[in-house]
């Protein structure tokens, strides 16, 4: 992918990103720098939305498990009744990820439904993400840090 194709799909999934959360969690979404950036560890959450296109694969949402514990708090009120919460925060990340990759999706498509997504892959810990990877960097609410990433396919990459 050329530098500009590049930076239309940052800026497409930074505009994903606010839009998702203003509008699921009434927060404010903004990008920040590398070095303010949370370095996942063993505890951070991640989703993976596979998709069926020809020129986007996946994306990937990451987020420290603290930072999804209070969005998640905001977000659904009862948060706190559930049982078994910890498979709450996955579920929840995993949603939120369904939600910014069909809303990406649908815009990057212009609003053509040509392509599928897939059931989401969840886990902890890193994400390793390829070198084609367009990465977006923010934080929701000034404090809860936020890695969501476009991941184009390799023929797509490659040209």
């Amino acid at each position: 992918m050329t530098h500009v194709e590049n930076d239309s799909l940052y800026l497409l999934l930074l505009e994903t990103l606010k839009t998702t959360f203003e509008t699921m969690a009434f927060a404010e979404t903004t990008p920040c720098s590398h070095a303010r950036m949370h370095r996942p560890d063993e505890r951070s959450l991640w989703a993976r939305i596979g998709v069926e296109s020809d020129d986007i694969a996946a994306l990937v949402l990451s987020v420290p498990h603290e930072s999804a514990d209070e969005l998640f708090q905001t977000m659904y009120p009862d948060f706190e009744q559930i049982e078994n919460q910890e498979q709450a925060l996955r579920d929840m990340t995993a949603e939120i990820a369904n939600v910014i990759t069909g809303r990406f999706m649908l815009d990057y498509r212009e609003g053509c439904h040509d392509f599928l997504l897939t059931v989401p892959e969840i886990g902890s810990g890193e994400c390793e993400l390829p070198d084609t990877a367009v990465a977006c960097r923010c934080v929701v609410e000034d404090t809860l840090p936020v890695i969501a990433a476009v991941i184009p396919t390799v023929a797509k990459s490659i040209a």
